[in-house]
């Protein structure tokens, strides 16, 4: 049974059914008053009670604006002042460096709702080339030249992955369309380079006039100088990003040292309350770390202190790229121990996305069932559920719609946006099977 929600409405409609979430009613009962969380939020006073619970955001690699704490206690915010009551977003001061951009949701009484942090992993990843490249022209061709193996090999795999099910058969064109792109795009440089070294008598070309050789190289410097001012960015960007997921998922050592940044985090937030209440939602490649982190590889398994296992209260994951990896490395969820047995996990994913999961080897399309529904260890999402109605399609391939659906699960406040559902489930009015 697929479990659509149109973007701009809320969850608020949903029945309780297996494997599906129940919201209990339209509105977000007031939580109880707050003592102040980790750090004092500014601009604001604090009533008494039990401090509130806490989403751990793990982000993804996107440096815009949406992909912040910032951005997601605003949005929930606004969602949560359509309801009764009014609410305002403080700031709490985050000392610990595993932590970063703290927000507190408050009633207008300044009681407590809900505190938010950032999982400072990002800077643990692998550092892309890009990132480390000198100044030169040999230094930019030796980027050019590491850039395109990355690539290379991302499409080998690719290529090699085509009949497994992870993903459907649109997908893996939106993805073969989009390597072959860059690649294209590499491949027009390197010609314009071979262009202008025949002009200057570097290279030799026999077979060709003088002036046809002129034609050649003006035509291609002009074509690719086009590309690359048009394209550059958004190519050194896809560049880091292939090389970081790849050295992320490909190599232990690189995983195990991002994935224990979340443990960092549960430490800060614990320190001085080990009865806080806490939540981790993962975004994109976040979702993919938060998974690895409480459902690791048996040769990255340590004990998880126990205030971290008791803490613990739910995962959400948004846009998960696991059907992605498992395409690219179909053992990848093989050979796992869970670290918290019995955690109520809820994916979300939109359709269209091909970057996102819904845990199956039904199609994208469908909410998985039984024995298709995809286990990480003994972690199994009681529910997939599928945000908007867009599908991808042969029509709307071209638009790179399997690409841009991946940022619109949220943008701004008072737009359409799955948030409802997480904070629903930190705040206990969603109950998840």
């Amino acid at each position: 049974m697929t479990n659509s929600h149109q973007a701009g409405s809320t969850p608020a409609d949903v029945m309780v059914t297996t494997n599906r979430v129940e919201v209990v009613d339209g509105t977000v009962p007031a939580p109880a008053p707050a003592d102040p969380g980790p750090g004092e939020p500014h601009g604001g006073g604090e009533g008494g009670g039990t401090k509130p619970p806490v989403i751990l955001f793990l982000p993804g690699l996107s440096t815009l604006g949406h992909n912040t704490t910032v951005r997601l206690a605003d949005v929930m915010c606004a969602n949560l002042t359509r309801g009764p009551g009014t609410f305002a977003v403080r700031s709490l001061d985050t000392s610990a460096g595993a932590l970063s951009d703290g927000r507190r949701i408050v009633e207008a009484d300044e009681a407590s709702v809900l505190d938010l942090y950032t999982v400072q992993f990002r800077q643990a990843l692998p550092k892309p080339a890009v990132e480390v490249q000198r100044p030169g022209v040999l230094a930019q061709l030796r980027l050019m030249v590491t850039q395109t193996l990355y690539f290379l090999r991302a499409l080998w795999l690719l290529l090699k992955a085509i009949r497994r099910p992870a993903k459907t058969p649109v997908a893996k064109w939106q993805l073969l369309i989009g390597v072959a792109a860059v690649l294209s795009l590499f491949a027009s440089i390197l010609v314009t380079v071979v262009a202008i070294l025949t002009v200057f008598g570097v290279i030799e070309a026999p077979r060709l006039s003088e002036d046809l050789v002129d034609v050649l190289a003006l035509g291609s410097t002009a074509a690719t100088t086009w590309l690359i001012t048009k394209a550059a960015p958004m190519v050194r960007k896809a560049a880091a990003m292939v090389q970081q997921v790849l050295d992320y998922a490909e190599h232990d050592q690189n995983t195990a040292t991002v994935t224990n940044c979340l443990g960092d985090a549960l430490d800060a937030v614990l320190e001085d309350d080990p009865g806080r209440e806490v939540y981790v939602l993962g975004y994109s490649l976040g979702a993919l770390v938060a998974v690895d982190y409480l459902s690791p590889r048996r040769s990255q398994l340590g004990s998880l202190d126990d205030r971290h296992a008791r803490a613990i209260k739910g995962l959400v994951t948004i846009g998960c790229p696991i059907d992605f990896i498992r395409l690219y490395f179909p053992a990848y969820m093989l050979g796992r121990d869970t670290r918290v047995t019995d955690l109520p996990w809820v994916n979300i994913y939109i359709a269209a996305d091909v970057l996102g999961s819904n845990m199956g080897d039904d199609g994208d399309v469908e909410q998985p069932t039984g024995h298709s529904v995809v286990s990480v260890g003994d972690l199994r999402p009681a529910m997939s559920y599928r945000y908007t109605n867009e599908k991808l399609g042969f029509l709307n391939i071209w638009g790179q719609r399997g690409f841009l659906s991946h940022g619109e699960y949220w943008s701004v406040p008072g737009s359409g946006n799955c948030l409802e559902l997480v904070t629903g489930i930190a705040l206990g009015t969603v109950s998840v099977p």
